[in-house]
């Protein structure tokens, strides 16, 4: 878990969810501010690699084209 003298840059995810924008509703903003915070978690929590990122991209792309 991330702690004070992390590694990880401890305002990255709140950058992320900033970057959504403000033309976006209040209930879509709710839904994916909940949705990163909990992928940046899991990504802090097993230290995954850019690799193992994209693998997990590739899967939920070919999940949709299902």
């Amino acid at each position: 878990m991330a702690t004070s003298s992390s590694k990880f840059d401890p305002n990255f995810t709140q950058n992320v969810i900033n970057a959504m924008g403000p033309k976006v509703d209040d209930r879509t903003r709710e839904i994916f501010s909940a949705l990163i915070r909990h992928i940046h978690d899991f990504a802090r929590e097993v230290e995954l690699t850019t690799d193992e990122w994209m693998t997990g991209v590739h899967f939920v792309n070919s999940i949709g084209q299902i």
